[in-house]
């Protein structure tokens, strides 16, 4: 099986940061299916949603307060686009 953090390493949108947040809740409700689950555990899995979430719930934010991106291109003498 391939190393979870190699997998997380190449995450590169924010559904697919959402759906490895889906899959890690599944692997991890199998692996706590047995017997009592510890402390530790329950805040894991609290992390996971958050960032499974956070994908789905930041553009609803970002839209309701009017958050813009300004795209500035600085010119020079001729013209040109520069650095």
């Amino acid at each position: 099986m391939t190393n979870p953090f190699e997998i997380a390493a190449k995450i590169s949108t924010a559904w697919s940061l959402a759906a490895f947040g889906i899959a890690a809740l599944i692997w991890f409700g199998v692996r706590l299916k047995k017997g009592k689950v510890p402390a530790v555990a329950w805040g894991i899995v609290a992390a996971i949603v958050i960032v499974a979430l956070t994908p789905i719930i930041a553009p609803l934010y970002l839209n309701s307060y009017g958050i813009y991106r300004v795209r500035v291109v600085v010119l020079d003498d001729h013209q040109m686009p520069t650095n």
